[in-house]
């Protein structure tokens, strides 16, 4: 859900060129889980190229994924501790978010809206705090 936000929230704003790609530490599952698809659906994320989420198949994040992203974003501070121990020559890339965002995994709908609504209100925040940054140096 964090990749689909970003890539429709961030695609055109301006001063912020971010792009997402959404991997994780252990995947479960080999297609996006409907609950997913319906939150997004519900709060008016389309799918469609080149961000077409409902086909998209979840993966294992791995190091060429990190040694190619800018910044890793974890969902709370223990999934980013373990990527960091996973792959210390990347701490410096990897961060969470201030606020930890639950796994809704197993969960209800309404446990899926209420993760996307955490990821949203997460995601500006910290894109917020790095573009201020930014202009600041």
């Amino acid at each position: 859900m964090a990749e689909a936000y970003v890539n429709f929230r961030y695609k055109s704003a301006s001063g912020v060129s971010v792009s997402a790609k959404s991997a994780g530490l252990f995947v479960t599952e080999d297609c996006i889980n409907p609950n997913s698809a319906s939150a997004l659906l519900e709060y008016g994320i389309p799918s469609r190229p080149p961000h077409a989420y409902l086909s998209h198949v979840p993966r294992q994040i791995t190091e060429y994924d990190i040694e190619n992203s800018d910044l890793v974003v974890c969902m709370n501070g223990n999934m980013a501790q373990r990527l960091s121990l996973f792959f210390p020559e990347y701490k410096g890339r990897i961060t969470a978010f201030k606020n930890s965002v639950g796994d809704p995994y197993g969960g209800d709908i309404y446990l899926y809206r209420e993760c996307l609504c955490d990821i949203i209100r997460e995601t500006d925040k910290l894109l917020k705090e790095l573009t201020e940054n930014e202009t600041d140096v």
